[in-house]
């Protein structure tokens, strides 16, 4: 939240994991629900019922992640995965994007303040 205008955004600290299947096509999870996404994925992929190894290999293959960026040329929201799609805002394609989880200490969008330290919510 920024020290002066109270701006804030919403960022998990361990990003967004999803499976991509079919290519393109990202299938997000996060805990609680996050098994039964993964397989129903798994289960697309493999065409029967998955074991948790199975699930495992589906995983390392399929899987990834992508934490939430902010664009400091549009302000547009993208959950970018660094390793897969490189650092490009998905609206504008700016490479002015900075990780949510990373502004700690940074000027704000909106005015001359600085992003503070995130505050822990839960989500179960």
């Amino acid at each position: 939240m920024c020290d002066r205008c109270g701006f804030f955004l919403q960022g998990w600290d361990d990003g967004n994991p999803y499976l991509e299947y079919p290519k393109g096509e990202r299938h997000f999870f996060w805990h609680p629900s996050g098994e039964a996404v993964i397989s129903e994925v798994a289960e697309k992929i493999l065409g029967h019922e998955p074991s948790d190894e199975e699930k495992d290999k589906v995983l390392r293959r399929y899987g990834g992640n992508a934490p939430d960026y902010i664009c400091r040329e549009c302000e547009g929201e993208s959950r970018i995965d660094p390793n897969k799609d490189g650092l490009r805002c998905s609206h504008c394609q700016s490479a002015s994007v900075e990780e949510l989880y990373g502004l700690e200490g940074k000027q704000c969008l909106k005015c001359d303040g600085h992003f503070g330290e995130g505050h822990m919510t839960s989500v179960s």
